[in-house]
């Protein structure tokens, strides 16, 4: 990772491409303290930020079957917050029942966590850089759904 001070105090963030990614994939903090999407897919990247005071992850986002999620909800005896905007899985079952900020897509969400990655699944996940699986209703609003995957930031919520 190479980080540069610019005006303002943004810190632009290499990436590590995915392959045939063009190096012109850089993600910049902006002036609106949450980091923006990448353009291209990277590959996984978890990045400490000094700006947030925490780590933020950086990826893909892919996304479950309608309905899916909230069956997962109902099934574990949960109930969302209300300031989530969507339900998601992330790699880590650790931190089931936690808020997350994302910028998926270029669009800003606040995940609550109703699952995790599968223990056989999880060495894929990592290799594909996938750092967020959404509800398929947040995938359609965020605009990844007809592709599929989505370029990713996620961080977690305080």
């Amino acid at each position: 990772m190479t980080g540069q001070r610019t005006t303002g105090g943004t810190v632009l963030l290499a990436l590590i491409l995915a392959a045939g990614a063009t190096p012109a994939g850089q993600v910049v903090h902006s002036s609106a303290s949450y980091p923006v999407a990448p353009s291209v897919t990277p590959l996984l990247r978890v990045v400490h930020s000094p700006q947030m005071g925490r780590s933020v992850s950086y990826g893909i986002a892919k996304f479950y079957s309608r309905g899916i999620m909230q069956k997962v909800l109902h099934k574990r005896g949960m109930h969302a917050p209300s300031q989530a905007t969507a339900l998601i899985s992330r790699p880590s079952c650790n931190t089931i029942g936690t808020l997350w900020h994302m910028v998926i897509n270029g669009h800003r969400e606040t995940g609550y966590q109703v699952d995790c990655s599968q223990y056989r699944d999880a060495p894929r996940h990592r290799r594909e850089g996938l750092v967020v699986e959404l509800d398929y209703e947040t995938a359609v609003r965020d605009g990844i759904a007809r592709e599929g995957r989505g370029p990713a930031v996620v961080w977690r919520a305080r």
